[in-house]
């Protein structure tokens, strides 16, 4: 994704040659907005070559041109072109026609150019998650059940397993991927398993059920411990998380559902390994990072552990 503050004919030149060296013969996703006293019909026709289609936004400014006009100028010159509701709309348009492997090219105007700054972080890993989270939930049950064994035994081979006295887990919702027979095997080990409980100010505890049956709804319909029914365990006792994720990167960087949960209460894990699991589907190239975002000592998939 290019973020280019090109507003007038010259600016365009100029991106058009800089994108003809980048591109190497492929073309991009324009995300475009214009100001109406500008020389828009040049602007657009010096990149035109270049464009897979046209995404249109409305700058903030007063002397905006509206992005269904601007649309319709470059459909009539023989492009694909549409009019986005508004910044966020626009960004995941783009994203979405660009796909992973293509780029997406902003340009046109200053007031546009930051907005699309302040806005595209949080927008990208939205967007980023539901992709992720589709291509996840994608997998048949028995296709998800085979991997996830695949992912179980590489997990009990880590050698942050082997001396684990006490692991976080969680419970497979939807798509995840599923650790029952982790589950099985490490408590027949004797090893303490620990869930996540999700609470007030988006806190999460560790919680040790005592009984089987000791399982009661929480947030987000999600089956959690029974606080009445459990022991809490100090995050400083608990020697390996293993947590799930939606996408994850080559550098430990993951994406979890939004709500930051597992991002404050992991840094309070101060002795333990922290491991998150995914299914290569979920492999993305880079993973937006935040102040409040933790990365991860390692990625489990199906295929092989990435070690960070």
């Amino acid at each position: 994704f290019i973020l280019d503050g090109g507003h007038n004919p010259q600016c365009a030149e100029a991106l058009a040659e800089s994108l003809r060296t980048l591109l190497k013969g492929r073309k991009a996703v324009f995300l475009t907005g214009v100001l109406a006293d500008k020389d828009y019909a040049a602007i657009m026709d010096t990149v035109l070559p270049l464009a897979e289609e046209f995404i249109c936004l409305t700058p903030v400014s007063p002397r905006a041109l509206p992005a269904e006009k601007l649309a319709e100028h470059l459909r009539a010159r023989g492009a694909r072109a549409e009019a986005a509701e508004d910044f966020p709309d626009g960004i995941r348009r783009a994203l979405s026609a660009a796909g992973e492997g293509g780029v997406a090219v902003a340009f046109g105007s200053l007031y546009m150019a930051g907005a699309l700054r302040i806005l595209f972080t949080e927008t990208y890993k939205r967007w980023l998650r539901k992709k992720k989270i589709a291509a996840r939930d994608a997998l048949s049950a028995e296709e998800r059940e085979k991997r996830s064994n695949r992912i179980v035994e590489k997990i009990l081979s880590l050698p942050e397993y082997e001396r684990a006295a006490t692991v976080m887990i969680y419970r497979a919702v939807r798509g995840e991927v599923r650790l029952e027979s982790l589950i099985g095997k490490a408590q027949s080990q004797g090893k303490r398993l620990v869930y996540p409980r999700c609470e007030a100010e988006r806190r999460m505890t560790a919680l040790c059920p005592k009984d089987e049956d000791a399982w009661i709804p929480g947030a987000f319909g999600i089956k959690e411990p029974d606080p009445e029914r459990s022991e809490e365990v100090p995050p400083e006792e608990i020697d390996l998380v293993v947590c799930p994720c939606t996408g994850f990167d080559a550098k430990g960087g993951r994406l979890g559902m939004g709500g930051g949960y597992y991002d404050r209460f992991l840094p309070r894990c101060t002795r333990a390994a922290l491991v998150s699991v995914a299914f290569e589907v979920q492999r993305t190239k880079e993973v937006p990072m935040a102040e409040l975002d933790r990365t991860v000592d390692a990625v489990v998939t199906e295929e092989e552990v990435l070690r960070f």
